[in-house]
């Protein structure tokens, strides 16, 4: 079986007496598409989909076996993209593998080569409240500063409930 091993499906056809063995391929009923990659670092949800579209446009997905890989997309960006669409592809796709992969997370290590310190909550809070995606007419300066206010708060309160109840 060794030359016919590597031409894709078939039947083996075997005429006796003297065991002679012919391949015939089959054509296959399906195809596996893999569309080309989209980078998804810096794109709103909105242009995101548009890169998706114009992938999905460019090729036939109709009954194959499709996959599209997009790095970079944070989970708020995930979360916004249209999934109607998506669903849309899928029902026209035998199968329609959408992989969204998130952007790597890089720690910056300090100069000595020491284990970097962790961040406090406060800290943790900062970061992620001043990367996320904001509507436009929201300033991320308050934004941050009213997260940050509202969880000093919280944890003030809760210091005073669980230590303060002893006389």
């Amino acid at each position: 079986m060794g030359a016919a091993a590597g031409r894709g499906k078939g039947y083996l056809l075997v005429e006796l007496p003297g065991a002679r063995v012919t391949f015939q391929p089959i054509a296959p009923a399906r195809h596996h598409i893999e569309l080309p990659p989209i980078r998804g670092a810096g794109l709103n949800a909105k242009e995101l989909d548009a890169q998706i579209a114009a992938q999905v446009a460019s090729a036939k997905i109709d009954d194959q076996i499709v996959r599209l890989l997009v790095w970079d997309v944070d989970r708020a960006t995930a979360r916004d993209l249209d999934h109607a669409a998506i669903r849309g592809y899928k029902a026209r796709a035998l199968n329609f593998q959408l992989d969204l992969r998130r952007p790597e997370t890089r720690r910056a290590l300090g100069t000595t080569g020491s284990s970097p310190r962790r961040q406090t909550l406060t800290e943790t809070v900062r970061d992620f409240l001043g990367r996320r995606p904001l509507d436009a007419e929201l300033n991320r300066e308050t934004f941050v500063k009213l997260g940050v206010e509202y969880l000093e708060t919280a944890a003030r309160v809760e210091g005073e409930t669980s230590g303060g109840g002893s006389a």
